[in-house]
């Protein structure tokens, strides 16, 4: 089964409060007490590519908290210090946070997001990039888990396939899940 929630290594990118009455029931992997509030401000007053860029509060409980883990991944994916992040930059950043992937989809992913077509993302287009892919992600999962509980489970899968016309036993569900 799986449950909508950052993965180990996004966790930190994700707002990390548990508050029942803002998530009904949605554990989106983590801990840190009471959500601050929930109206906009500047992440901070730093002079670094992307610090103006306003603090967008969590989409469930309204917590601001997503701004800091998106600019320490950032610093952990800048892995030359140089503001923006290559494709080199992800390679070996991703490899430090045990995620590998082949140079043609981080390539994809820095040409997705590289508004401005200077080979790299900055701040700005980081957290866009980001921000417009979990809106994604959010999307798939939601069609998915249609008893609407926060989990996918094998019934899940097998009906979701179902309805495009593909027929699967629910051992070969079931694998779909571990993988």
């Amino acid at each position: 089964m799986i449950q909508q929630q950052g993965t180990r290594l996004l966790a930190g990118v994700f707002c990390q409060c548990r508050s029942a009455e803002t998530h009904a029931g949605v554990d989106p992997g983590g801990g840190c007490g009471p959500p601050p509030s929930a109206s906009p401000q500047l992440a901070s007053q730093d002079s670094r590519p992307g610090s103006e860029i306003l603090d967008h509060p969590c989409d469930m409980c309204g917590g601001p908290e997503q701004e800091h883990r998106l600019k320490v991944l950032f610093q952990i994916l800048d892995v030359n210090g140089d503001g923006g992040i290559c494709v080199n930059d992800l390679t070996i950043g991703l490899k430090k946070l045990g995620v590998h992937r082949t140079e043609h989809e981080l390539r994809k992913i820095v040409k997705a997001g590289d508004k401005d077509l200077d080979g790299q993302l900055d701040f700005k287009e980081f957290v866009h990039y980001l921000r417009d892919h979990e809106k994604k992600l959010r999307l798939v999962f939601k069609s998915l888990d249609k008893k609407n509980d926060g989990w996918i489970d094998s019934q899940e899968i097998m009906q979701s396939l179902r309805d495009l016309g593909i027929n699967i036993s629910e051992e070969q569900a079931e694998e779909i899940l571990r993988r």
